[in-house]
C-alpha cells in the first residue's frame, strides 16, 4: 500500500507519484478504474492505475468509516451574516459559546470535499442544525476537520461541501 492507495502488484510506485490527486465524490459513483500521474515533461510522464481507497465502505476493515457529512446551502444570502444572525437566533454571544453546546463530540476527522453531500438549506432548517454544522465547517479544513482547531469562518469555509472520515480505526490495526 502507497500512502492512502493501494496500487497494482505489477508495478512498483515511485516516491510522490500519487502525490496529488483529486478525490472523487463518492465511492459508489466512482469509475471502474482511475489513472493518475505526477505530471512532468511528456518523457517523464507515468501513469498508475487506482485499485483502491482507503475513504469509505470497505470489507477488508481497514477503511475510514465515514462519520458525516456538512453543508449549507446559502443561495444567494451571504454565508457570514447568515451565520451571524442564526448564531444570536440561538441566544449564543459568540461562537465559542455556542462550538462548547452544539458542537458534536467528534474527533480529528479526514476531509474530502464532495458534491453528493445534501446541503441544508439555511431558510428552513432549524437553527441549531444551521448553527452545528457550521461549527463543523467552521473548525474544517479542505482536507482535515479538528474540534480543537481555533474556529474561523469565511465564505469559503462555509460553503464547502464536506464528507469527514475518521481515521481512528485505521491507525488501531
Amino acid at each position: 500500500m502507497s500512502g492512502l492507495f493501494s496500487v497494482g502488484a505489477a508495478e512498483t510506485p515511485e516516491p510522490g507519484l500519487l502525490h496529488t490527486i483529486l478525490a472523487s465524490p463518492a465511492p459508489d459513483s466512482w469509475p471502474e478504474r482511475y489513472e493518475c500521474n505526477a505530471g512532468g515533461p511528456m518523457s517523464r510522464q507515468r501513469t498508475q492505475e487506482l485499485k483502491s481507497s482507503v475513504l469509505g465502505k470497505g470489507h477488508d476493515g481497514l477503511r475510514f468509516p465515514r462519520v458525516m457529512g456538512a453543508a449549507l446551502d446559502f443561495d444567494s444570502l451571504d454565508p457570514l451574516r447568515v451565520v451571524e444572525r442564526v448564531l444570536k437566533k440561538c441566544g449564543f454571544q459568540a461562537a465559542e459559546e455556542a462550538d462548547l453546546v452544539l458542537m458534536p463530540r467528534v474527533g480529528p476527522c479526514i476531509c474530502r470535499a464532495s458534491e453528493h453531500v445534501r446541503a441544508i438549506d439555511v431558510r428552513s432548517a432549524p437553527p441549531e442544525t444551521v448553527l452545528r454544522t457550521a461549527l463543523i465547517l467552521g473548525h474544517a479544513t479542505r482536507y482535515f476537520f479538528d474540534p480543537g482547531r481555533p474556529l474561523v469562518w469565511t465564505r469559503t469555509s462555509l460553503e464547502r461541501r464536506l464528507q469527514l472520515f475518521s481515521p481512528s480505526r485505521f491507525y488501531q490495526a
